[in-house]
């Protein structure tokens, strides 16, 4: 049912995400790139892509990008959005906890802004330092926990006017480090983004950067 009703919002959501003022990634995003530009990569997957914000930044930047999302509609606006940019990026429907790529595919992978609204961080973590070359590096990004703790579970936002299902659980730092370095990961970095609140919205964050060493 959690799947099913988020799925839902995000269906709702996609039509006006990229038009839509969201402090949250206007904080995470920065720290974000500024990882990226002190690491060496090609090969790229953007998983859990949405409207597509860090698959086509990779993708105008010469990088080979694979993105994926179990959302279809949040998918077409990516698509349409790299077609107008004229960028060839690999897009799949896909969860980011069963992915269809071999081992050791990518040199970089991302995860932004998704893994709080997954009960159980150890699976998507499994699958994304998977995908990953030995020496490889993961960069995710999430809600910070206390936002995570503020919200919960039953949490709904107002979008289009109407209350829409979003639920958000809550993970400490060292959930989400035990979860990476399980799959073979090394904690590189593990950045908080202090906790401001913004138009109603909660906008500090996490970033972590690990790197594949097993």
């Amino acid at each position: 049912m959690t799947a099913r009703n988020l799925r839902a919002t995000y269906n709702t959501w996609s039509s006006e995400y990229d038009d839509t003022p969201n402090p949250l990634i206007a904080v995470e995003e920065p720290v974000v790139r500024s990882l990226l530009k002190t690491m060496e990569f090609d090969r790229v997957l953007d998983a859990a892509t949405g409207t597509g914000r860090y698959a086509i930044y990779m993708a105008e930047r010469g990088k080979r990008v694979s993105a994926v999302d179990d959302n279809g509609k949040m998918l077409v606006v990516a698509k349409k959005k790299a077609l107008a940019r004229q960028l060839s990026i690999d897009f799949r429907r896909e969860n980011i906890s069963h992915l269809s790529f071999e081992d050791s595919s990518f040199d970089l992978v991302i995860c932004a802004l998704v893994l709080s609204h997954i009960k159980n961080l150890d699976l998507p973590c499994r699958e994304l330092v998977r995908v990953l070359k030995r020496g490889g590096h993961l960069v995710i990004s999430d809600l910070h926990p206390e936002a995570q703790a503020t919200m919960g579970p039953e949490h709904k936002e107002l979008i289009q006017g109407e209350e829409r299902f979003f639920p958000t659980h809550h993970f400490h730092v060292d959930d989400y480090l035990k979860a990476v370095e399980l799959a073979g990961a090394e904690v590189l970095d593990a950045i908080d983004i202090p906790m401001e609140t913004q138009r109603g919205w909660m906008s500090g964050g996490l970033v972590i950067r690990v790197k594949k060493v097993s």
